[in-house]
């Protein structure tokens, strides 16, 4: 997928290298348009270069054959090393008769004026992050400490190479809460969790929980879903990358996050 080049001439390019260099000289931006669906496979991607990302989830592949999340695609690549954004898009094609594919999938970007110009450099940069719905309002990291204030959701995933990061659901949160309150179940959670506290603030509720390995979690939430999530841990990754889910099962995802 090609954007900010408006030449004929690419449509005439049946190299996809060939295309990407052109692109990229002629100011555009380049990115892999759903890799599962067109069935790529790791190796296709690898070999190319200078694209800045690839559709991480596409809602008319999704609607029509199932095949619209290209995540392992993602950390593939960033697991060896390949910087590049993850990109939610619709490719509509029916916005009236079912299955219905707009509104599903696109980015939200962050400018400084409402101009192509300025759109495209902030995809160039990475200053966006992709969804089906929610939306993240803030987003702040230090080497020790996370927050993400957001539309309300059920679940946040935080995806790094090799088995590692976390992932914490409201479920989970509450059980652990609820044990811990019970003299009986707690010692099921002991081994893992040092301490729980839960505080009500007007229509909010807040619960504190520090685990055994001194990470400390801050978990704001209401009736509708969690809004605001501070971790406190060490995040030695060589990347991660941040997935939140709502009530209906939608997702948003930051793109990766690298440390040096």
């Amino acid at each position: 997928m090609i954007l900010g080049v408006d030449d004929p001439a690419i449509l005439n390019m049946g190299n996809p290298q060939d295309l990407i260099d052109y692109t990229n000289e002629s100011g555009g931006l380049a990115f892999i348009a759903h890799p599962y669906w067109s069935n790529l496979v790791y190796e296709d991607l690898i070999q190319l270069s200078g694209y800045i990302g690839i559709e991480i989830y596409n809602t008319g592949c999704d609607v029509e054959v199932a095949k619209g999340y290209s995540l392992t695609y993602w950390d593939n690549l960033l697991s060896s090393n390949r910087r590049v954004g993850g990109l939610a898009v619709d490719d509509s094609h029916r916005y009236i008769r079912a299955p219905i594919d707009a509104d599903g999938g696109y980015i939200w970007i962050n400018v400084n004026d409402m101009c192509l110009e300025e759109a495209l450099k902030s995809i160039r940069t990475g200053r966006f992050y992709s969804s089906m719905a929610p939306r993240i309002t803030y987003f702040h990291y230090e080497q020790k400490f996370l927050q993400m204030n957001s539309t309300p959701i059920v679940r946040l995933n935080l995806v790094a190479p090799n088995g590692k990061g976390f992932s914490m659901s409201l479920a989970t949160i509450m059980e652990i809460l609820n044990s811990w309150r019970d003299s009986k179940r707690r010692r099921i959670y002991e081994d893992i969790v040092a301490s729980v506290d839960h505080v009500n603030v007007s229509s909010r509720q807040i619960i504190y929980m520090e685990t055994t390995k001194n990470e400390v979690f801050t978990i704001e939430y209401n009736h509708e879903g969690i809004s605001r999530i501070e971790v406190k841990r060490d995040f030695n990754y060589p990347y991660f990358r941040v997935e939140i889910v709502d009530g209906e099962g939608r997702c948003a995802w930051t793109n990766p996050v690298n440390n040096p």
